[in-house]
């Protein structure tokens, strides 16, 4: 009697924010890539941080962002497929699918504990990009075990992480000012944050996408672009970039929460410098000290046991030692985990200019050097809402204008590449007016006794660094 044939089911899982996420059977690879440890890891990692001490809700995981980034990919391949059926690019979107859908997964998992705010308390740990690009390919990983095992090259997975995937108007659904990433964080953060800023219309943008060509080697299918429909997709693109930028001000830049990530910061320098004098409180984990005293540089089996609940069982441990050289290790990790404050803030002119920001920083550096960095943190925080050229610079620099429209612009097609793209900023008086935008938002904090110190170093340096004015009009 013969066996009956193998049966396999679609995945489906339930997500707040998209409904069922369903996983065809045809692409168990993603199943299989989903039950690796270096994914499943995620499930230990938060979206944003510490933000949930401002916006109690945001205790999402990386997880299920990925698996949202996921969701809206498959999706943009799904438009792209049905409308280039029969084309070059419906031939590329079947051959190259699978690779996508990969890349859209993984492009998460380097995330260290706390997401993009571990990041930032090591100037040489790796970021997120380069971790998770060795992550693919460690022959001893369970991600590059379960792509092989698929016939899916590891390299090419690689190469959408890098930037570096051949076909751009693929590569851009993973990354580019269109992908997939940003159409999920944004809805998701702002579903968590119990926000509405994030909100955007997008099934009207996956409606709208469309290939496009601004090269002048237009028939290079490698050089075409994701693009949205020159008739319908500009109001949507507009309402998506002002949809980051208002969840930038709101909720990723928030006072309340920079000042939390200020205490984490310092936090982790304290412990860090402890940790290199191997003067930590005894019961931190092993693995919290080789991290620490390594400044974030561990190897793959380490990395995959590091996440946030290990790094709250450190801190819980620190609070409670009594022993007098960890006192400022201890107040920090109660701030921390109790939600008290513990950092004082110093004030900074809004409209403080670059060069004397760079300047405060060396004098707080040198000043307070027998203090540690671990008592004060000069928060960097900066970001801009929309990375395109200004359609100005056309007219005395076309060439340097197209390479920076080919690099970063959202582009409005016909839905052809005969005819050339439109970048948005060159018809959209609001994107004209983000392009000019930079918000640089610097906070100081530091320890409490600490705080006269440093309004007198800002006084002085501030007045040291103005021009002197004429005796005489």
């Amino acid at each position: 009697m013969a066996e009956p044939p193998e049966f396999h089911r679609d995945r489906v899982f339930r997500d707040p924010v998209h409904g069922l996420i369903q996983i065809s059977a045809k692409d168990k690879f993603l199943t299989d890539l989903i039950n690796t440890p270096e994914f499943q890891r995620l499930h230990r990692v938060r979206q944003l941080g510490v933000a949930s001490l401002t916006f109690p809700g945001t205790d999402h995981s990386r997880f299920c962002h990925s698996l949202g980034v996921l969701h809206v990919a498959t999706r943009i391949l799904e438009v792209l497929k049905t409308r280039y059926h029969d084309s070059i690019i419906g031939n590329q979107v079947e051959r190259h699918h699978q690779t996508i859908k990969a890349a859209a997964l993984l492009h998460d998992v380097g995330h260290g504990p706390f997401s993009h705010l571990m990041e930032r308390a090591f100037k040489s740990v790796k970021d997120h990009e380069e971790r998770t690009k060795d992550m693919i390919m460690e022959k001893e990983g369970g991600i590059w075990m379960a792509l092989k095992n698929n016939a899916i090259n590891p390299q090419e997975v690689r190469q959408v992480i890098d930037h570096k995937f051949p076909f751009l108007f693929l590569q851009d659904i993973v990354s580019s000012q269109l992908d997939a990433d940003r159409m999920d964080y944004l809805v998701r953060d702002s579903h968590f944050a119990g926000v509405s800023y994030g909100v955007f219309d997008l099934e009207w943008i996956l409606n709208s996408l469309c290939i496009g060509s601004y090269s002048s080697d237009h028939q290079n299918p490698e050089l075409w672009r994701l693009c949205l429909d020159k008739k319908r997709g500009l109001q949507a693109a507009e309402q998506l970039i002002l949809a980051r930028q208002h969840m930038s001000l709101q909720v990723y830049y928030h006072k309340s929460t920079r000042r939390w990530e200020a205490v984490f910061l310092c936090l982790i320098r304290e412990a860090a410098r402890l940790a290199a004098e191997d003067a930590l409180p005894e019961g931190t984990p092993d693995l919290v000290k080789v991290y620490l005293r390594e400044k974030g540089k561990v190897d793959h089996a380490q990395f995959l046991r590091l996440d946030e609940p290990l790094m709250f069982t450190a801190f819980s441990v620190w609070r409670d030692s009594r022993m007098l050289q960890h006192r400022w290790l201890a107040d920090l990790a109660a701030g921390f985990l109790e939600r008290k404050k513990v950092l004082a803030r110093v004030e900074l002119p809004e409209d403080i200019a670059a060069d004397q920001e760079a300047l405060l920083r060396q004098r707080l550096e040198a000043d307070l050097q027998n203090e540690g960095n671990s008592q004060w943190e000069l928060d960097p925080g900066e970001f801009t809402p929309y990375k395109g050229p200004d359609p100005a610079t056309k007219i005395y620099d076309s060439e340097g204008y197209d390479e920076s429209v080919l690099a970063n612009s959202i582009l409005l097609s016909d839905g052809g590449t005969h005819n050339r793209a439109t970048p948005v900023a060159e018809v959209s008086a609001i994107f004209q007016m983000l392009i000019g935008q930079r918000f640089r938002l610097r906070r100081l904090y530091c320890k409490p006794a600490l705080k006269n110190e440093m309004d007198r170093i800002v006084k002085d340096t501030l007045k040291s660094s103005q021009p002197d004015l004429p005796l005489f009009p």
